[in-house]
């Protein structure tokens, strides 16, 4: 009679699981409907009107599967993006005068306690809004991806140019001390076993330093357009990458479980807007300085690389918004506005 009754009350539980499971499984393989307000505005807040949609709905497999989107935002920045598709929705925002923002709706949506209800995926409907940054007064920056080679020896002090992209003599054809670093590695295994630190320090310039934020990853403008000069600028970080098997003892043998890790590295989402060059007068206050950006992932295991390093030539300017940026958002928008107007 017991086991009767539970039969009783767990069947229909069971049978509403295997419900939701079988109608997500038909979702993620012929597709639901997905469907929200795309909201753009500018950085201020105000909507975007005749912004361009260009992305598509994901419909099979491959990324080659796929319904296109093609619109354009109404007086209030709107456009009502609906579509049938079996995970993702893309949208690049683009409109001249402004960089390019990058929308991806990914289903199902974890957070929601349904994510399919009546061939739908959920939330069904809602506004999403994507800000698009204006081309302001972008200049000529210094660019460098691989910031430097690996430091002439470790556990050693080396000034390093951003400029020129080389140490400073004897170890270079640097000219300025931008900026001080210092690399210890411990390694027992490359790839499984090892410890390196690289220390950073502005400390042989006064006010220079930097300081940290996040990108706004959205956007091809995915930085701040200026240094703030106000803000707190530190003068030296620390920066741990380490591996290390887990390795666990049974009664007859060892054998490893996993890794332990640390990383305090500089992360692709974050990069450090740094002064430097910096020159005060008799009183010791802050007369002239240089600014820039260095962009995360910073690697420093085997050289020392950055995703992108931006650096200003001209003194006491703290404009950051790249001219290289600004042109390339520039000419894609031409070209989705060309396919757009062919169709």
């Amino acid at each position: 009679m017991k086991a009767l009754i539970s039969f009783l009350i767990v069947t229909p539980m069971v049978a509403l699981a295997l419900d939701s499971d079988l109608t997500l499984y038909n979702a993620q393989r012929y597709g639901a409907e997905a469907k929200f307000v795309l909201r753009v505005v500018d950085y201020r807040g105000f909507p975007v009107a005749d912004a361009r949609i260009f992305g598509g709905f994901q419909t099979g497999g491959n990324l080659n599967d796929s319904e296109p989107i093609r619109g354009i935002t109404d007086a209030n920045g709107e456009y009502m993006v609906q579509g049938k598709c079996v995970d993702r929705v893309r949208c690049v925002i683009s409109k001249e005068g402004y960089y390019s923002s990058d929308l991806l709706v990914r289903y199902p949506d974890r957070m929601s306690g349904q994510p399919v209800k009546n061939g739908k995926w959920q939330p069904y409907g809602t506004t999403r809004t994507i800000i698009l940054k204006e081309i302001k007064n972008p200049v000529s920056l210094v660019h460098s991806k691989s910031i430097c080679p690996q430091p002439p020896s470790l556990d050693k002090w080396y000034g390093y140019d951003i400029e020129r992209r080389r140490w400073v003599s004897p170890f270079g054809d640097g000219v300025h001390p931008d900026i001080l670093i210092k690399v210890s590695i411990e390694a027992k295994n490359e790839m499984n076993d090892f410890k390196a630190i690289m220390e950073i320090s502005f400390t042989n310039n006064p006010y220079a330093g930097a300081y940290m934020l996040k990108t706004d990853d959205f956007s091809e403008m995915k930085s701040i357009y200026a240094a703030d000069t106000n803000a707190s600028y530190l003068s030296s970080f620390k920066f741990v990458h380490e591996k290390h098997p887990n390795i666990k003892q049974t009664p007859f043998f060892k054998y490893v479980s996993g890794a332990e890790i640390t990383d305090t590295r500089l992360d692709a989402y974050s990069y450090i807007v740094f002064r430097t060059r910096t020159k005060v007068d008799d009183k010791g206050n802050l007369v002239s300085a240089h600014y820039g950006k260095i962009y995360g992932l910073w690697e420093f295991f085997g050289g020392i690389r950055a995703a992108n390093v931006q650096f200003n030539p001209n003194p006491n300017d703290t404009n950051l918004e790249d001219m290289e940026t600004a042109t390339r958002s520039k000419n894609k928008t031409q070209c989705r506005e060309t396919i757009n107007t062919k169709r």
